[in-house]
């Protein structure tokens, strides 16, 4: 894994920054994702988390949503291979895209940082690294 460099959403080159948002934003993004919760809902599906090895001292853990968990695993370990990759909880939630949505900005509040790493299969990807 490699850190992408960016020198702001959206753009490459540059210095490396951290993709985290400011607190304000987080707050925003955490209230709008709650109020918008109950409208338009969206498909019921997995909410999935795993253990993705160590970058840069912090431990990689990366959280998604599918409709097929295993067909999804089946793509995540075929399409980008670790060895060290552990899955560590997968749950049936109600309206999947939401659901997931507030669990990213929760996760956000917890990580150290929220950098952009190229990762093995050398697809971008933003994860969440905790100390």
């Amino acid at each position: 894994m490699a850190r992408l460099r960016r020198s702001k959403a959206g753009s490459w080159g540059g210095e490396a920054r951290d993709a985290r948002r400011p607190y304000l934003k987080r707050r925003k993004a955490w209230e709008k994702a709650v109020r918008n919760f109950f409208k338009n809902w969206h498909e019921d599906g997995w909410i999935y988390v795993f253990f993705d090895g160590f970058f840069e001292g912090n431990a990689i853990f990366k959280l998604g949503k599918t409709t097929n968990l295993c067909r999804r695993m089946l793509q995540w370990n075929f399409d980008c291979p670790n060895p060290g990759r552990i899955w560590l909880e997968a749950f049936w939630a109600p309206n999947a895209i939401r659901t997931e949505a507030l669990l990213h900005i929760a996760l956000e509040e917890f990580c150290e940082q929220r950098p952009r790493f190229m990762c093995n299969c050398k697809s971008a990807d933003i994860s969440l690294p905790v100390s």
